[in-house]
C-alpha cells in the first residue's frame, strides 16, 4: 500500500472512531436525562433545581423549595418521605415541563408547606397538566392555595390532605381547565376560599373526596365555571348558594340541610332504615352538605340525623360502626338550598 492510501486509511479510522464516540456520548446524554435519579434533600440548602425530564425521587427535609424547569420534557417527581417548607414561595414549583406526575411511594408520609407572597401562589404550583398518583400520604399546608395549575389536575391515587387559606385545588384557565378525580383519597379544608375550584369543569369518577370551602363569599366545596359531574366514589362537600351538580352525572346526589347552619364537629348521618348510608363530622361550619355515594338511593326512605357522636378519620368520615346517630332533624333534598337540582 502506497503512502497515499495509508494516509487516507488513517484519516478514515480516526474520524470514524471520533464519530462513533460522539454518537455514544449523545446516547449517554439522552439516557442520563431520562434515567431515574435521586436527591437527598437533607443534604441540600435553599432551593433545589431540577432542569431536565425523567423520574426524580426525592427524600428528606428541605428548608426551601423544589423548582422544576425542564422545558417541554415530561417529569415524574417521586416523593419518598419528604418534609419541604418554603418561607418565600411554593414548596414545589413546576415552572416548565411537559406532562407532570407527582407520585408518593407506598407507606411514605410527605409534608409540604408554602409561605410568603409570590406570583406562584400555591404550595404546589404548575404551568402544565399535573397528575397525582401513588400509595403514600401527601399533606399540604398552604398560606395561599394548596395545588394550583394553569392547565388540568388529575388525581389517580394516594392520600392527599390539603389545609389551605385560599382554594384547596385550583385549575385556573378560563373555560379549558379541568379537575378529574379517578381514585385515591382527597380531603380539603380552606378558611377563605373554595375547596375544589375549576375555571372549567370538575369530574369525579371514583375514590373518596371530602371538600370543605369557607363559609364566606358564596364559597363551596365544589366550584366550577363548567359542569360538575359525579359518576362514582364517595363524595362529601360543603354546599354553597350556587353549587350545582350536572344532570349528566350517573351517580345520585343529595343535599343534607340542617335547621340553620350545621356547626363544625356536628355528627351528620344519613340512614336508610337501620343502615348507615354515610356518617360525617364536618370540620367547618356549613350551610349544607352535598353527598353522593354508590349506596345512596334518593327514592329510598332516607332520614337525616344530627348531633351523633362517632369516631372519624382524617377526612372527617366515620370509622367503624355508628352506634349514636343523633336526633332526626333537618332535610334531605335533591334540590340544593340555592335552588339548583342535584340531577334530573
Amino acid at each position: 500500500m502506497n503512502g497515499y492510501w495509508r494516509q487516507a486509511m488513517a484519516w478514515f479510522s480516526v474520524h470514524t472512531v471520533a464519530a462513533m464516540l460522539c454518537a455514544l456520548l449523545l446516547v449517554q446524554g439522552v439516557s442520563a436525562q431520562t434515567a431515574e435519579q435521586s436527591i437527598d434533600l437533607s443534604s441540600q440548602s435553599g432551593d433545589v433545581m431540577i432542569d431536565s425530564g425523567g423520574i426524580w425521587t426525592v427524600s428528606g427535609d428541605l428548608q426551601g423549595g423544589i423548582i422544576v424547569d425542564a422545558g417541554a420534557a415530561d417529569v415524574t417527581l417521586v416523593l419518598d418521605g419528604v418534609n419541604i417548607a418554603n418561607d418565600d414561595g411554593p414548596a414545589i414549583a413546576f415552572v416548565s415541563a411537559g406532562e407532570i406526575t407527582v407520585q408518593t411511594t407506598a407507606g411514605s408520609e410527605n409534608y409540604v408547606a408554602d409561605g410568603g407572597t409570590n406570583e406562584m401562589d400555591a404550595a404546589i404550583w404548575a404551568d402544565a397538566n399535573i397528575t397525582f398518583a401513588g400509595e403514600g400520604l401527601l399533606d399540604i399546608t398552604a398560606v395561599n392555595e394548596g395545588i394550583e395549575t394553569t392547565a388540568d389536575i388529575v388525581i389517580d391515587g394516594g392520600t392527599i390532605l390539603v389545609h389551605a387559606t385560599d382554594d384547596g385545588l385550583n385549575a385556573n384557565t378560563d373555560g379549558t381547565s379541568q379537575i378529574t378525580i379517578n381514585s385515591g383519597t382527597l380531603f380539603v379544608e380552606t378558611t377563605a376560599g373554595d375547596g375544589i375550584d375549576s375555571n372549567g369543569g370538575i369530574e369525579i369518577n371514583g375514590g373518596t373526596v371530602v371538600s370543605y370551602g369557607a363559609l364566606v363569599d358564596g364559597n363551596s366545596g365544589l366550584d366550577a365555571d363548567g359542569p360538575v359531574v359525579i359518576n362514582g366514589g364517595i363524595v362529601v362537600a360543603s354546599g354553597g348558594p350556587m353549587a350545582m351538580i350536572d344532570g349528566s352525572s350517573t351517580q345520585a346526589v343529595i343535599w343534607a340541610i340542617g335547621n340553620g347552619n350545621i356547626a363544625a364537629g356536628t355528627g351528620v348521618v344519613i340512614m336508610n332504615g337501620d343502615e348507615v348510608v354515610i356518617a360525617v363530622q364536618p370540620v367547618t361550619e356549613v350551610q349544607s352538605l352535598i353527598i353522593s355515594t354508590p349506596d345512596l338511593d334518593p327514592a329510598a326512605a332516607n332520614e337525616l340525623f344530627l348531633g351523633g357522636t362517632f369516631e372519624v378519620d382524617a377526612t372527617s368520615l366515620a370509622t367503624g360502626a355508628v352506634t349514636d346517630a343523633g336526633t332526626a332533624g333537618g332535610t334531605l333534598s335533591e334540590t340544593n338550598p340555592g335552588g339548583m337540582r342535584g340531577r334530573p
